[in-house]
Parts: structure tokens; sequence; C-alpha cells
């Protein structure tokens, strides 16, 4: 007697079958049904159904940027410590950089000396309108690459408000943001 296994392999269920080729008869059949991976309010909303795992993969994905933000900025401090950039310390980068989860909220405490407090509060617009007329310090231009490494990739928020082409051509007159071209002129290219 020679039989026949059929499956049919569905996204929320799998249909079986035995059949019997020599007696040309279905010996069994039946179907399981596996609860959907889909949220139950969002079922038959097309593309706005949303998986049961979409909060922890959203929460998890914010996870990851906070660390990539807080890595880029400990590789940056490194760099400008380095090149006597920053007057942050690096014992004082590394109290920071290297946390211990034991001390809980205490050793995840941002460093603060009243040098470095200083240069953070330095304003990066400022400075970087300077930087366009006449030589910064180091101190200064370190803070510049500071502010641009903590704005990195501003446009990336706002895909859906408004298309970037706009922003860089007619600006934000509301926000008194003036368009690239405009910036341009003022600066003589």
């Amino acid at each position: 007697m020679t039989k026949i296994l059929g499956l049919d392999l569905g996204t929320n269920s799998i249909g079986w079958a035995v059949v019997d080729k020599e007696g040309e008869k279905i010996l069994d059949a039946g179907v399981r049904i596996f609860p959907e991976g889909v949220e139950p309010t969002t079922i038959g909303e097309g593309d706005n159904e949303q998986s049961k795992n979409a909060t922890r993969r959203e929460k998890r994905q914010l996870r990851r940027h906070f660390y990539r933000k807080r890595l880029r900025k400990i590789k940056l401090l490194e760099v400008l410590i380095g090149q006597k950039m920053c007057p942050l310390k690096i014992e004082d980068l590394r109290k920071w950089k290297n946390w211990n989860s034991k001390e809980k909220a205490e050793g995840r405490k941002f460093p603060t000396t009243i040098e470095f407090d200083r240069w953070i509060r330095m304003n990066p617009y400022e400075l970087r309108d300077k930087a366009i007329r006449e030589q910064v310090t180091l101190f200064e231009f370190g803070r510049i690459l500071y502010h641009l490494i903590q704005r990195r990739g501003f446009l990336s928020s706002r895909k859906g408000e408004q298309d970037p082409k706009t922003l860089f051509e007619k600006g934000k007159p509301d926000e008194n943001i003036l368009p690239v071209n405009e910036t341009k002129e003022k600066i003589g290219n």
C-alpha cells in the first residue's frame, strides 16, 4: 500500500491529507490553525496590520538608536580629547563610557566638570557663524564638530512632513530658516 502525504502550508494554517495511492481514497485529512501573528485590532487593515512583535521591535530599535548615538559621541570625544579640542579628561570620559550596571544611574551620568560644562554651553551656531568669518580656537572647532555629531541626520525625521528639496530651495520663512541658495550668496560661496 503506497501512501502520499499532501501538505498545504499557509500563513496561519497547515492543511494535510494522507491518500492511499493504490486504493485511490483519502485515509485521513485535517487542518491545524495557529494564532495569527497580527494584533487582533488591526486584522483586515491591509498595510496597516501590525504584527504582535512590532512594539517589541520598535523598542529594541529605539534602544539601539540611543546606544549607537552614545557610542558616536564617545568616539568623537576620545578623538577630540586626544587632539586637545575638548577640555574633558579621558578618565572622566571612561567613567561615563564604561558604565557599571551595579552603580545604577549614578555611574551613567554624563561627565560634568566646570571646564566641560562651559565648553558644552558654547553656542555652536554662533561658533559656526564665527568660523566662516575668522579663525576659531581648537576648543571652539571641537565644539562645532561635537554639535554636528549630535545633530547628525536631522532631515531623516522629516520625511513625511516636507520634501528636503523644498527646504533647500525655499527654506522655512516661518521658522526663520533661509534657503541654501540664499545662504551661499550671503557668505560668498
